[in-house]
């Protein structure tokens, strides 16, 4: 486009490239060689070092958390778990800060006063249900003296 340009003989152009080209080819620029014994590209034995130890406590880590329950605490007390029962709905009754409020009595008697309505389970240490119910505002609960 160029030789048509200027009025060259573009034909005879093109020829002569073509020529020069085979004859000196482009040649890639050769690939440097690198030692693996190359101290510049051999990461100071600190790092490998720290790397190492990083590793195996990241690998003791993980055992320890999903092989043991370590780091997970331990499971609610059966007492504690969700029932079956149907329950009353606090949120529909009353705020949680709100709903009973323990209060020492004189010799160690423990006393559950309703602010509002709400509904209670009182079991014992070894989970026997001492009451069940729904207390109405300013309702009295006394837990019996004898229990634990």
């Amino acid at each position: 486009a160029y030789a048509r340009a200027v009025g060259a003989d573009e034909v005879m152009i093109a020829r002569e490239l073509r020529t020069e080209l085979h004859r000196n080819p482009e040649r890639a620029a050769p690939v440097p060689a690198y030692e693996t014994s190359d101290p510049a590209r051999v990461p100071p034995r600190g790092i490998v070092i720290f790397g190492v130890v990083l590793a195996l406590l990241l690998v003791v880590g993980g055992v320890l958390y999903y092989g043991t329950g370590l780091f997970r605490g331990s499971a609610p007390a059966p007492e504690t778990l969700a029932t079956e029962e149907p329950q009353a709905n606090l949120a529909d009754n009353v705020s949680v800060a709100n709903a009973a409020v323990p209060v020492a009595a004189s010799g160690g008697q423990v006393s559950l006063i309703a602010l509002d309505t709400v509904w209670i389970r009182v079991t014992d240490a070894k989970g026997t249900k001492l009451v069940e119910k729904e207390l109405a505002p300013g309702e009295r609960y006394d837990v019996p003296a004898d229990a634990d």
